[in-house]
C-alpha cells in the first residue's frame, strides 16, 4: 500500500524494502503464524516480550527476582514465534538482553534465530560459543527444556550443557536463578 501510495504520488522508492515486525507482546507471538505469511521476517524484542509474557517489571526492584528469560512458557512462546516463521521461510532475528547473555545461546540456536542484535560487549562470547557449540546438541538440550517444569529445571539443564561442551566459564545470569 505504501509503495503503491508513494508511486502515485510521484516520490522515489524503493519498491523492494522487505517488509517485517518486531514481537514484543504475547498477542503478536500468539498470532505469529497469521503474520508470518504476511512478513518477510521476524525481529524477537525479549524484553519486552519477557516483560509482558510474565507480567514482571525486571527493571523494579521489588519484583525482578521473578524474571526468568528461561522459564518454560518463555521457550514455548518462542518455539511457537520461531516455527511460525520457520514454516513460513521468513528469518527470525532476537534482540534483548537475552540475545546476548551466553546462557541463552544454545536455546536461541535450537530455535533456528537466524540474528542475535547485542550489546558490543557480549560478541565475542557469544560469538566464540556459537562456535563452539553443535546445532544437534543443542536442538537435543531445547527438547529437554521444553519438558521442564521450571525455570530452575531449566537453567540448571543449560548450565550442565555448557559445562559439558564450552570453553568458556559460562554462569547461570541472574535473572535464571533464585536467589
Amino acid at each position: 500500500q505504501v509503495a503503491r501510495r508513494l508511486m502515485r504520488e510521484g516520490k522515489e522508492h524503493r519498491a523492494d524494502v522487505p517488509m517485517g515486525i518486531m514481537v514484543e507482546v504475547p498477542r503478536t507471538a500468539m498470532t505469529a503464524d497469521h503474520f508470518a505469511r504476511e512478513c518477510a521476517f521476524f525481529a524477537i524484542g525479549t524484553n519486552d516480550l519477557l516483560q509482558y509474557l510474565l507480567a514482571i517489571d525486571r527493571t523494579n526492584e521489588r519484583v525482578d527476582y521473578l524474571y526468568h528469560p528461561l522459564d518454560p512458557s518463555v521457550l514455548r512462546t518462542l518455539r511457537m514465534i520461531c516455527t511460525a516463521a520457520g514454516e513460513a521461510g521468513i528469518p527470525v532475528s532476537v534482540c534483548g538482553e537475552m540475545a546476548g547473555d551466553p546462557q541463552h545461546t544454545p536455546i536461541l540456536l535450537a530455535l533456528n534465530v537466524h540474528q542475535l542484535s547485542m550489546n558490543a560487549g557480549a560478541i565475542p562470547r557469544v560469538k566464540r560459543l556459537v562456535r563452539e557449540l553443535r546445532k544437534a546438541d543443542c536442538d537435543e538440550l531445547l527438547t529437554d527444556a521444553l519438558a521442564c517444569v521450571t525455570h530452575d529445571e531449566v537453567s540448571g539443564l543449560v548450565q550442565r550443557f555448557l559445562n559439558d561442551r564450552s570453553s568458556q566459564r559460562i554462569e547461570a545470569s541472574a535473572e535464571d536463578q533464585d536467589e
